[in-house]
């Protein structure tokens, strides 16, 4: 079994330490066979980290990304792969601020302000912007001006997104099912307030440029495995409607190191 394949078959075990091992090995020697290694790496650190959150595991989703980070700059795309990190850095954070707003919630019902006043500035000391963070000052507002009128409707004010809202992008997300996120963050623009706008424009832009990375690794990856294969007119094929649609960045120049070699070995006799 060709080295690149068993890095697969380990990391859809998730046997991740094994397939680390492998790549530093084995593939010391080939820097841009290790570069696309590395990438499958951090693509399963990307999907088991959402996976955890989509089953309200915000810690563990955590640790999990935090694997990923030391091997951007090591990856064949660091700038996509970086923006991709950060939006799940975003989504953990926000359900963890999250957990902590619905405790306060509970809190304040009790009447235990002060209880809730913590529980609030911990979900503010994790998030300080977007619905979440809104939400919590309004209802610190409210503890700590109970007679102002204008404080009345934090009560009935639900966040967005909710716990629930979370959990069902996040599936979204998880099951790959890009477009329908896309509609559900776009329905969303019809009922929240305009403090929420900036979040839901931050996070359709952060899902397309999911489906962008995604549609480059499919790409650059069936590529691979028609160089693999020896079919370099195929690779060439790719790589060069690949390359139209990118700009000179990493990213670019690991398309046409690619392609230089599938060229190569077509006019190799």
């Amino acid at each position: 079994m060709a080295t690149r394949d068993l890095v697969r078959l380990y990391l859809r075990l998730d046997r991740r330490e094994e397939a680390v091992s492998l790549i530093e090995d084995a593939l010391r020697s080939d820097p841009r066979a290790q570069a696309e290694a590395w990438t499958l790496v951090i693509h399963r650190d990307l999907e088991r980290s959402r996976d955890l959150l989509r089953d309200d595991l915000p810690l563990e989703a955590a640790e999990r990304l935090s694997l990923a980070e030391p091997l951007v700059a090591r990856s064949l795309y660091p700038q996509v792969i970086r923006q991709n990190i950060d939006w799940t850095r975003r989504s953990i954070d926000e359900q963890m601020a999250l957990a902590h707003y619905e405790r306060a919630r509970q809190l304040f019902s009790r009447d235990d302000r002060e209880a809730a006043r913590e529980a609030l500035e911990l979900s503010l000391e994790i998030i300080d912007d977007g619905p979440v963070a809104f939400s919590s000052r309004q209802l610190l507002d409210l503890i700590d001006h109970p007679d102002q009128p204008s404080a009345s409707g934090v009560m009935t004010f639900n966040p967005s997104p909710t716990k629930q809202e979370i959990d069902h992008l996040n599936k979204l997300i998880v099951e790959k099912e890009f477009e329908a996120a896309l509609e559900f963050l776009e329905a969303m623009r019809l009922r929240v307030g305009v403090e929420q706008q900036e979040w839901l424009a931050d996070r359709i832009r952060d899902i397309r440029r999911t489906v962008d990375y995604n549609s480059f690794v499919d790409k650059y990856n069936r590529a691979v495995d028609f160089y693999n294969k020896r079919q370099y007119e195929d690779a060439v094929r790719v790589l060069e409607a690949l390359l139209a649609t990118l700009t000179e960045d990493r990213e670019s120049d690991s398309v046409k190191a690619l392609l230089d070699d599938a060229l190569k070995a077509l006019d190799s006799p």
